[in-house]
């Protein structure tokens, strides 16, 4: 049997705390349930458990009606800001395998980026994040100048996208 604490430090309790501030829109209450997630387990415990599940189920959330774009802009700023302080001290300096992580032209959500990228970090990756919508050609230039050996993209297609498929198959000509 866990105590309180334990139970408290769970990441299904994180969720459920940052869900609540999420939908109250205040988000002092976001990142200082976020930060006790990020003290509380080990880091890519926190991508995983956490910040991963939490992104999901605000999109699930949002395609429901029941969380507004603001809530999600919201949200996502509160996380990107979060794990970009966490990983700052985790940028390896050891010569790691060299990363290029963005989304192609017309991806404006970035937060799948921004976790793969963090995790990429976690896991011994030289990152380099280029960042929302970004044409194929840049994507591939920022590639070859710093010798990634692979391009991480992040995409949210929607029905309507129909130049998401132009744009992979002109990165993967460059490339």
């Amino acid at each position: 049997v866990g105590t309180e604490q334990e139970s408290r430090n769970r990441p299904e309790a994180f969720v459920a705390e940052c869900l609540q501030a999420i939908r109250a829109l205040d988000s002092g209450a976001l990142k200082a349930s976020i930060d006790r997630a990020v003290i509380a387990l080990p880091p890519a415990d926190f991508i995983e458990n956490v910040a991963t599940p939490l992104m999901h189920k605000i999109g699930d959330l949002w395609h429901g009606g029941q969380l507004h774009p603001g809530h999600e802009h919201m949200a996502s700023s509160v996380m990107r800001n979060t794990l970009a302080e966490m990983t700052a001290t985790l940028q390896p300096d050891n010569g790691g395998p060299r990363l290029v992580v963005a989304t192609p032209s017309g991806q404006r959500h970035e937060m799948g980026a921004v976790l793969v990228a963090a995790t990429a970090q976690l896991e011994g990756w030289d990152v380099t994040f280029l960042g929302p919508d970004l044409p194929a050609s840049d994507i591939a230039n920022a590639a070859d100048q710093i010798d990634a050996i692979a391009v991480a993209l992040s995409i949210t297609v929607a029905a309507e996208e129909d130049t998401i498929g132009e744009e992979l198959e002109l990165l993967r000509q460059k490339l």
